[in-house]
């Protein structure tokens, strides 16, 4: 999304404290058919782009699994964030396959900024 590059450090264990970055630290395994990508030393105040508030001990586990036919991509995220959330906080979604459709880049064009 947005031309992000993100490395996942497969069947890898995370170093003597590797720094925070913005996109933190990834782990990444295999279960079966399923990948699975266990994220923390996350350095950015939100999860998401609306604003929700995201603390510095905040782990996130995602899981990315193709469906038998091959057509569906299934995406499941677990966030614990201790400081911000009083639970466990899980959102699924899936992405079909289109054949033709092609991912383009995200183009940000900057815009000046209104008078008053």
């Amino acid at each position: 999304e947005y031309d992000t590059v993100r490395e996942i450090h497969m069947g890898a264990e995370a170093g003597e404290d590797p720094p925070k970055t913005l996109l933190g630290y990834s782990t990444g395994r295999w279960e079966g058919n399923t990948l699975v990508v266990d994220t923390n030393r996350i350095n950015s105040p939100y999860l998401n782009n609306r604003g929700v508030p995201l603390g510095g001990d905040a782990r996130l586990v995602e899981r990315f699994t193709l469906s038998a036919d091959r057509r569906r991509l299934d995406y499941e995220l677990t966030v614990t964030d201790p400081e911000m959330l009083p639970g466990i906080a899980r959102l699924k979604r899936s992405w079909l396959w289109r054949p033709g459709e092609r991912v383009l880049s995200f183009n940000c064009i900057e815009q000046p900024a209104a008078e008053n």
